[in-house]
This record gives C-alpha cells, sequence and structure tokens, in this order.
C-alpha cells in the first residue's frame, strides 16, 4: 500500500545497500561515478532540459560549472548536487549554444544566450 501511494505521488524509493558510496568527488574526477549515475537515475525520469522526452538512461552527467582538474584554477566540482542529466542533443545545446543553467532554492534555471529566462526545473520534470 505505501509503495502504490508513493508511486501515486510521484515519490521513488531508492534503497540503499550496507555500503555507503560517496556521491561528492570535488574536482579529483571529472566523469560522474557509477553512485551519482544511479542518484540521478533514481531522481529524473527524462533528460534535465525542460520538456525533453528523452528517457534518463540515455543521458550524460552534465556539470553546471565547467570542471577543472585540482590544482588547477577553480572550477566545477564532481558532486551530485551540480550535476544534470542532459541528452546528447542538449548537452552539445548548453555547451555550443551558449545557454546557461544555473541552480538556486526553485530549482535549475535555464537562460538563453541572450541572458532571457527559458524555464525552470526539478528533478522528475517538476515545475518550481
Amino acid at each position: 500500500t505505501a509503495r502504490r501511494i508513493a508511486c501515486d505521488a510521484g515519490i521513488l524509493p531508492v534503497v540503499m545497500n550496507g555500503q555507503s558510496e560517496v556521491l561528492d568527488l570535488g574536482r579529483s574526477k571529472r566523469l560522474a561515478s557509477i553512485a551519482q549515475r544511479r542518484a540521478l537515475l533514481a531522481a529524473w525520469c527524462t533528460c534535465g532540459f525542460p520538456d525533453c522526452p528523452i528517457p534518463v538512461h540515455w543521458t550524460k552527467a552534465h556539470h553546471l560549472d565547467p570542471w577543472t582538474p585540482t590544482g588547477t584554477t577553480p572550477g566545477g566540482a564532481t558532486d551530485l548536487a551540480m550535476l544534470l542529466p542532459l541528452c546528447e542533443r542538449h548537452h552539445h545545446v548548453v555547451h555550443e549554444g551558449r545557454w546557461r543553467i544555473t541552480k538556486d532554492h526553485r530549482g535549475y534555471v535555464f537562460h538563453k544566450p541572450d541572458g532571457t529566462l527559458h524555464a525552470i526545473t526539478t528533478p522528475n520534470g517538476g515545475g518550481p
């Protein structure tokens, strides 16, 4: 009954085994870990770009702040809070099309190349 109610409410249960898995890697690693990918898969149903129907399983973890290695100029960390699943098309749109994504108390804020607000989204396609 609890699982049915949670499903109807859009709540996804995540069961962890006895081994703790690190979800924040700092700048020591560029690519998302298996544990981070699992966490993204649990939180998102689709690509994080607003209204994109591409399943989250077909996405890559995008750094909200560009990643830089430890010992270089400050940059983005490979921490779960700073990762967003994006499909290949939207990953290119963001990197090459000058879109900007930030995160605040409302969720993920998408700005068009001209700086205007496009949308705000949260995991599983919810609005703010």
